[in-house]
């Protein structure tokens, strides 16, 4: 059976995908996943946070996700985090 530290985990890490990739969408017009798996994960994200309310607190970018709602990432564009993080992944990505 898996506890909260397992859950917080999953959480930060599907918010840093969700924050990646919407950067990398939006502001760079560039995608190196298909939409179908950015909708997963957005998707998987959303139904966590509704599963875990009180996870959502204490995960990272609590604030930022605070409304979230699923329908666009257009939010993090300027993610300071997120833009510097999409620029090392796509320096190494080879699409």
């Amino acid at each position: 059976m898996w506890d909260n530290t397992d859950q917080l985990a999953i959480l930060n890490r599907l918010r840093r995908n969700v924050i990646i990739h919407s950067v990398i969408y939006y502001r760079f017009n560039r995608n190196i996943i298909e939409n179908s798996d950015y909708d997963q994960l957005c998707n998987r994200l959303a139904k966590m946070q509704e599963e875990y309310p009180k996870l959502c607190d204490v995960a990272v970018f609590s604030e930022d996700f605070r409304d979230y709602d699923r329908c666009t990432g257009m939010q993090f564009i300027d993610h300071e985090w997120g833009v510097r993080a999409a620029e090392r992944l796509l320096k190494s990505y080879r699409g």
